[in-house]
């Protein structure tokens, strides 16, 4: 029987680790993965991102909720044929007071193959359903997030929940990704901004 040795690394547990801020900005970045240009993104050797460029004429899309309402997460699934792999999961709290928003959070519910770079409150960037494993061959295009959730409520009283709670998640083979962790925040945020669709 065949065997595939996985490498192992040490695992500290720094004080930037220990004491990280957790939870997520309120504007997140959306864009679809078949947009990305394959010859301008690369990934360290640590599996981050390094790289990142969008196809000539595709953009980024912006979506904003309130602070302390966004989350991303994954979990491990366990395969008994094939690789395991990570269920990358962004949950995103939508408000809707005209037709356009209403349309929007329809259009993000029902798109395909997403992935979106979302600004921690650590200060950090990290990518949701984009696919990379180191010696595993594979075209991350194929992969992505769709929605499985959407939750609407109008509320009963003025100060009750009226909110779209959405949900994003896709089987990818890697854990989510930090976003070019070596190049300054404000940096990345510009460059994010500029392929942003006006």
């Amino acid at each position: 029987m065949a065997y595939c040795d996985s490498p192992l690394d040490n695992l500290g547990a720094s004080c930037a680790a220990i004491e990280k801020i957790a939870g997520v900005a309120a504007r997140i970045y959306v864009g679809k993965v078949r947009d990305i240009d394959p010859e301008e993104l690369t990934f360290g050797v640590d599996g981050s991102i390094t790289a990142f460029e969008l196809l000539t004429g595709k953009n980024l899309y912006t979506a904003e909720s309130k602070i302390w309402k966004n989350a991303g997460r994954s979990s491990l699934v366990v395969n008994e044929n094939g690789p395991n792999t990570f269920t990358h999961a962004f949950d995103f709290v939508a408000y809707a007071f005209d037709q356009a928003d209403i349309l929007a959070i329809q259009q993000l519910a029902l798109a395909d193959q997403l992935f979106i770079i979302a600004e921690l409150n650590s200060g950090q960037l990290k990518a949701y359903g984009i696919a990379h494993k180191a010696g595993l061959t594979l075209n991350f295009q194929n992969f992505g997030l769709k929605a499985s959730s959407n939750e609407e409520t109008t509320g009963v009283v003025m100060s009750d929940d009226n909110t779209n709670k959405l949900t994003l998640e896709g089987s990818i083979p890697n854990l989510p990704q930090l976003f070019k962790p070596l190049t300054a925040l404000a940096t990345n945020l510009t460059d994010l901004d500029a392929m942003v669709a006006a």
